[in-house]
């Protein structure tokens, strides 16, 4: 198909690495800057235009521009996860995509000094919408990203893929492993330590542990006061102790949060009507009807 529209097909023989892949492709680009979509992403006429305005106004700065992907998960049309990936690059030599699986380009641009700007440009992401197909694409990263740990075994992003893995497939116990060892080796700029505090309280919660699940929170809490996650999460432990002041507070300053780059992912909800319908549901819990219907009408 794609030779039928004239695109120029190179054939690459499979290295169990996404990464390697990739890298033969940023071999033969020409171009002075890279932009990278997969075959199950769209970008929509409004999200096209956004990107033509930018590719005209690109220079020769030494920058990596953030777009917005949005994965439309199972569960129903609001269920959707929201990550922020570096989507567009300058072609330099020595910058190389890292990783097996969930391969990375960020940290190749931090080596060189670029900067890392946001842009309103969203790409739907589609290939996570039909069940049927994640359990053949869960062993298959899986099984990559256990041979990476063979060769990185110190790598906090493979221990925490691993852990991430572990905790959906409700091993509990082996991702509470992963996900301490990755804090234990983790460095401050590690972008991924947020999202590990809020899944070793998950996981705490998971086991019906939840005073383990409350003070995992509030240690991630210490390092990120503002994590909607790790808010929402301490809301609903909260709600569960009968602390509705408690709950209370963290719904409210989720509200008040502005939008920020998740390069972890995070659910779409949390930033409007999930805290949101939670609050609600906690005020008419305390009889205070008014300040629900406000809520709703905020």
């Amino acid at each position: 198909i794609a030779r039928s529209f004239g695109a120029k097909v190179i054939d690459f023989a499979w290295a169990d690495s996404f990464a390697a892949a990739r890298n033969e492709s940023l071999r033969h680009a020409t171009g002075r800057w890279i932009l990278w979509l997969d075959a199950d992403e769209r970008l929509d006429t409004a999200n096209r235009a956004r990107l033509e305005q930018l590719l005209s106004r690109l220079g020769s700065e030494n920058v990596g521009y953030l777009m917005r992907q949005s994965s439309q998960l199972e569960h129903g049309p609001q269920a959707v996860t929201h990550v922020d990936q570096v989507r567009l690059f300058p072609n330099h030599p020595g910058l190389r995509w890292q990783y097996r699986v969930h391969e990375q380009i960020l940290p190749g641009l931090r080596s060189l000094g670029a900067d890392v700007q946001p842009t309103d440009i969203g790409i739907t992401h589609v290939g996570f919408a039909d069940p049927r197909t994640q359990g053949p694409k869960v062993e298959r990263n899986l099984r990559l990203l256990r041979l990476e740990l063979q060769e990185r075994p110190n790598d906090t992003f493979i221990l925490y893929n691993l852990g991430a893995v572990a905790i959906t497939q409700n091993r509990v116990d082996e991702s509470l492993g992963y996900f301490e060892r990755c804090l234990a080796l983790s460095t401050p700029g590690d972008h991924m330590l947020a999202k590990v505090h809020s899944l070793i309280a998950r996981g705490y919660q998971q086991q019906d542990r939840q005073p383990e699940a409350l003070a995992a929170c509030r240690r991630g809490r210490q390092q990120f006061p503002e994590d909607p996650e790790l808010l929402f999460l301490e809301a609903v432990l909260l709600h569960q102790r009968k602390d509705l002041a408690g709950a209370e507070r963290a719904l409210r300053e989720i509200l008040r949060l502005p939008k920020r780059v998740s390069f972890a992912g995070s659910d779409s909800g949390l930033y409007s009507y999930r805290p949101r319908l939670f609050l609600t549901q906690i005020l008419r819990e305390q009889n205070r009807y008014a300040d629900a219907e406000a809520t709703l009408s905020e």
